[in-house]
């Protein structure tokens, strides 16, 4: 009596883990750009302030506009520029929105050119979710996690040469998590070649030496 309601339980779990292992994929709208459109929509977080700049291509889709909607996963390219030095460090950042008990990712894995590369996470935070138990697993309930992880600039270049007009090429990767629930995600060369596009437009911009306040 027992045995098919077992049965549909495991089914339903293993459906679930699938579909978490799957993750989001490609932005769709990504498919259709260019570097050069992602590069235009590019955010440039820039305060005269900070001794450091920001660029992000999260809201490239929707032409550097933030809009509100359902939650949506989206992986994305950050560029943080050292405005004395001129010196660039990247980060891909991936947002999850999941059911069920809290994921806990440790790494990352993507693939190169050059081969499969592992990586430790560099962010790794739980967003504000209205879940009220950390330990049962709530269908309704919905978590979301900012993930993401540092990526050399020679492994990027390699990414972004492989855009061709009409094959928007692909960069993969995975985020390891403890229990076994990994997530498989990726963006398009194109938006790789258009961040590379954005810093390039942004440092010609700039000075590399800062000049004091006058006093």
């Amino acid at each position: 009596m027992y045995r098919p309601i077992l049965f549909t339980g495991m089914a339903l779990l293993m459906s679930t883990v699938a579909v978490a292992n799957t993750g989001a994929g490609f932005h769709k709208k990504t498919l259709g750009m260019t570097p050069e459109t992602i590069a235009a929509a590019t955010v440039v977080e820039d305060d005269a302030l900070e001794s450091k700049a920001v660029l992000s291509t999260q809201y490239a889709p929707t032409k550097g506009k933030k809009r509100p909607g359902q939650l949506k996963d989206r992986a994305y390219l950050k560029a943080v520029v050292d405005k004395a030095s001129g010196v660039v460090s990247y980060e891909v950042q991936q947002i999850i929105h999941y059911p069920g008990d809290q994921r806990e990712y440790s790494s990352a894995q993507y693939l190169a050119p050059a081969g499969l590369r592992q990586v430790e996470l560099t962010d790794a935070r739980h967003g504000i979710q209205d879940c009220t138990s950390n330990d049962q697993y709530v269908p309704s309930c919905t978590r979301t996690k900012y993930v993401g992880f540092a990526i050399n600039e020679a492994d990027l270049k390699a990414i972004a040469a492989t855009y061709r007009v009409g094959d928007p090429g692909n960069f993969t990767f995975k985020f390891k998590e403890s229990s076994g629930v990994d997530y498989t995600s990726g963006l398009v060369a194109a938006e790789v070649a258009g961040l590379l596009k954005a810093v390039a437009n942004y440092q010609q911009s700039i000075s590399t030496a800062v000049a004091p306040p006058s006093s």
